[in-house]
């Protein structure tokens, strides 16, 4: 706790965060550029380091997830987070561990997945 303090009281803490916040910043905006062609509707908030991609009325997200290691993917659907059936399905898409040209590779391969339904 001691060694903590001190990074926070030296100000280390706040550069972190500020990096962080840029970098984040950074690879959403990558993300978000790269998934404007799929049929995605996204929300993505300003802060964190995940977006949501809604599907279209009809497309099941727990089927595509299941498709998704075929296409080298790891795809989190988001009904899984909800105890009732949600109305809407969509896929949870995390940027924050991936580098800008890992997102880019991934959002094309996503793009050949929703191809091949």
């Amino acid at each position: 706790q001691a060694v903590l303090a001190d990074f926070m009281i030296e100000g280390h803490f706040r550069r972190h965060l500020r990096r962080m916040r840029t970098l984040y910043a950074e690879r959403r905006r990558v993300l978000l550029e790269a998934v404007t062609k799929l049929p995605l509707e996204i929300h993505s908030p300003e802060a964190g380091i995940h977006c949501v991609g809604w599907l279209p009325d009809g497309m099941d997200d727990v089927a595509l997830a299941s498709r998704a290691p075929e296409y080298d993917l790891n795809l989190t659907p988001v009904s899984g987070f909800s105890i009732e059936p949600s109305p809407r399905k969509g896929l949870l898409l995390g940027y924050g561990g991936y580098t800008a040209q890992e997102l880019k590779d991934g959002a094309d391969r996503l793009r050949a997945l929703f191809r091949s339904l």
